[in-house]
């Protein structure tokens, strides 16, 4: 069956994201390509389980230095409010990605704000937990 799936860019890479998966199922893919000579091509059996956000965290924030857009990767362990803001070095406000209800589970916020380059701050809270970590913006 062909599923739909999210394609992201990060660092010269690309991913593809099956969104539709559940904690706890194991999954098979078969990948399919067409090489740059027009030849098409298919994978063997890949298999993959899929597992549920077990920790609080601020997995990564990428790239990191940055020249402009940032990805902070998140993983929620339950479902709760989540704040996630971006401060400056003096510790004002800069931008707020989230505030709001959340699912458990590994998400992706992305901040492209034309901010000055420094150093900023990415504060998550969630289910009364705190972490912060440094981002720097250059040009």
């Amino acid at each position: 069956m062909r599923i739909v799936t999210e394609r992201q860019f990060i660092a010269g890479i690309t991913t593809e994201w099956d969104s539709h998966v559940e904690p706890g199922r194991a999954y098979f893919y078969r990948l399919a390509w067409v090489s740059e000579d027009g030849e098409r091509a298919v994978s063997d059996a890949i298999f993959a389980a899929a597992v549920g956000a077990t920790a609080f965290a601020l997995q990564s924030i990428v790239p990191n230095p940055s020249n402009g857009r940032v990805e902070i990767n998140l993983s929620l362990p339950r479902a709760g409010q989540v704040d996630l803001v971006v401060f400056d070095i003096a510790g004002r406000e800069v931008a707020r990605l989230a505030s709001g209800h959340a699912a458990a589970g590994n998400h992706t916020s992305t901040w492209n704000e034309l901010a000055a380059p420094g150093l900023y701050f990415v504060r998550l809270r969630h289910d009364g937990r705190e972490l912060t970590r440094r981002v720097h913006l250059r040009r």
